[in-house]
């Protein structure tokens, strides 16, 4: 002990010291992620329920991750995660996470040395982009020696009230200590970085562990921002590789040149070959829809491109195709002030469809490279980053064995003006003009530079995009519903496969 003073005196003293430190991180808007976790019998509940009493309760959720749901199942696995992710100035407590999970698979299935490693890159990528974010991360891991685990487990056998703890875990049995202790000393070597450091504390003497959590909470919070700063001016974390069947493959960009914006050839069109060729795609389209469904497959399709350029006419051809029980269109517009007070692809995350269903984004979580980027919305810093943040974030989509279409749809200046001005002319289409779209052409230029950047550092294997010479409307939605169909079929009939058509 350092002082004389008993460690629940020095603990009394602190309990004024950790609200000032939350009220500084809200009145600062600043989100606490707090993952507690260790060694069964270490006091991890305990731990969270001390929290809960440390902490005002009005800014404070608690999540225990226990039991996987089948709405967990029938998404990536980062769904459930993202779903309880603090808002701006509020703690989020994490009983088991990633951790839990990892080291308990590793442990009971056995994970090969490549999948682990793949799974803590992951993690590493996901802590570091929540961080760079603004999030404090603090990671608790409770430890006990295997004597003092076995001294615990003789203390809980004479317990009744936890005699529950006895009947649902195997930490008892022999040979479960190392086992558990080497793995875990693994992951926590691996995932310890500057942005969520691990903060390994000892915990048979429970006053002692309180005190020490409590204390690692206000300095951690009081360096909080010398650390952000740092992290701001290092490089961006590379990508987690990507598994496809018993190897692993880059997720960075096709290093070969992208579709290029400037250099489209026009397509061209009359009315009787559209009518030809429109209803056949429609009819493939809407037995594929059902075949994704039956094989709990979803897919992703992403319209972006200039104003007018038909975004809203090619969707209206692809839900016109699909049984209305199957599909969910998702306008994005300027973000609430709800998901304004998260990580940007927080909102994207929660409007991932179950498995089977098809969802169709007018616009995307690549506004932040776009209009944000442009307007000023984000910091250089913010959409620089945002490129490989999207790139993972779209590996995970697809890594479940559903498809991601993304489609720019590309129109000269010209074209523009001309559907602009019919537009105002037109009393069913003038709500689709406003003051922003006039302003915008005005930035021509800049929101080019932006597009055709963007395109070249998230046009990847495994999600390549789709560029689409969009002047004249019937070729550009027979186009689209074209590459869905090709991309569908192909993914039915070859198993699980990339958004180009490749078999994975």
């Amino acid at each position: 002990m350092d002082t004389e003073k008993s460690f629940k005196a020095q603990l009394k003293e602190l309990r004024t010291g950790i609200l000032e430190m939350q009220d500084y991180l809200k009145n600062e808007r600043i989100s606490t992620l707090i993952i507690v976790t260790g060694f069964d019998g270490a006091g991890k509940g305990h731990i969270i329920h001390k929290f809960n009493e440390w902490l005002d309760p009005r800014t404070v959720s608690t999540t225990a991750f226990w039991h996987q749901s089948e709405e967990e199942r029938e998404r990536p696995y980062f769904w459930k995660f993202w779903n309880y992710l603090p808002s701006k100035g509020r703690t989020a407590l994490f009983f088991g996470s990633w951790y839990a999970d990892l080291i308990a698979q590793k442990l009971c299935d056995g994970l090969p040395a490549e999948t682990l490693e793949n799974r803590i890159e992951k993690i590493r990528f996901f802590e570091r982009m929540l961080a760079a974010d603004g999030v404090l991360i603090l990671k608790f891991w409770l430890h006990l020696s295997r004597e003092e685990q076995l001294s615990k487990r003789s203390e809980l056998e004479k317990n009744p009230q936890f005699h529950w703890k006895m009947q649902s875990v195997d930490w008892s049995q022999e040979g479960h200590y190392d086992r558990f202790w080497e793995t875990s000393k693994l992951v926590i070597e691996k995932t310890d970085q500057a942005c969520s450091r691990w903060i390994q504390v000892p915990a048979f003497d429970p006053d002692q562990r309180d005190f020490l959590v409590a204390k690692a909470f206000v300095h951690n919070v009081q360096h909080f921002n010398t650390e952000l700063n740092k992290l701001r001016k290092s490089p961006a974390p590379s990508l987690p590789m990507i598994q496809v069947n018993s190897g692993a493959v880059s997720a960075n960009p096709i290093p070969i040149p992208t579709p290029s914006l400037t250099e489209l050839s026009p397509l061209a069109m009359d009315k009787m070959e559209y009518k030809t060729l429109l209803p056949d795609l429609q009819d493939q389209l809407f037995e594929l829809a059902w075949k994704f469904f039956e094989q709990k497959r979803s897919v992703f399709l992403i319209f972006e491109g200039w104003d007018a350029a038909g975004k809203g006419g090619c969707i209206r051809r692809v839900v016109e195709s699909i049984d209305a029980r199957l599909f969910d269109v998702i306008p994005i517009s300027a973000p609430s002030k709800q998901e304004l007070s998260h990580h940007y692809l927080w909102r994207f995350w929660k409007s991932i469809p179950r498995a089977g269903r098809m969802a169709i984004y007018d616009r995307s979580w690549y506004g932040r490279v776009l209009v944000e980027r442009v307007e000023g919305f984000a910091s250089a810093h913010e959409w620089q980053r945002a490129y490989n943040e999207i790139i993972d974030f779209e590996n995970q989509l697809i890594r479940p064995g559903h498809l991601v279409l993304k489609f720019w749809l590309e129109i000269s200046p010209e074209t523009q003006l001309k559907r602009f001005e019919k537009r105002q002319v037109i009393p069913f289409k003038r709500f689709k003009l406003g003051p922003e779209d006039w302003r915008n052409r005005s930035k021509w230029s800049t929101y080019q530079v932006a597009a055709s950047e963007m395109i070249e550092k998230t046009h990847t294997h495994l999600c390549p995009w789709h560029v689409v010479q969009a002047d004249n409307k019937r070729a550009t939605r027979i186009e689209v519903l074209k590459t869905i169909v090709q991309s569908m079929s192909q993914a039915a009939s070859h198993g699980k496969v990339d958004s180009s058509g490749r078999s994975a």
